[in-house]
């Protein structure tokens, strides 16, 4: 294997949670420089998936965003409507 060493600094709460993750690893825990590997390909691997999500999610959010509009905008003209036939009277 060609590998190339690196030296990298975590801050104490990203140890902590590389280790939780190699305590949840099937049978002998990886080392923690195997976890941070196999962590980082994981990480490569679903990016464009979500990626995918994200925009999917946000696509969701924007529909919700427009039917709320919508139901406010009616909801407006009823009470125009209320307050224009009140007034008449």
């Amino acid at each position: 294997m060609d590998a190339v060493p690196v030296l990298v600094r975590l801050p104490r709460d990203q140890v902590d949670r590389v280790d939780q993750w190699r305590g949840k690893q099937p049978g002998l825990a990886p080392s923690r420089p195997e976890a941070i590997r196999r962590l980082v390909e994981i990480g490569a691997h679903c990016e464009p998936y979500v990626a995918k999500l994200l925009k999917h999610l946000e696509e969701a959010a924007e529909a919700e965003f427009n039917e709320v509009q919508e139901t406010v905008a009616a909801l407006r003209r009823v009470l125009m409507e209320a307050e224009a036939a009140t007034g008449d009277l």
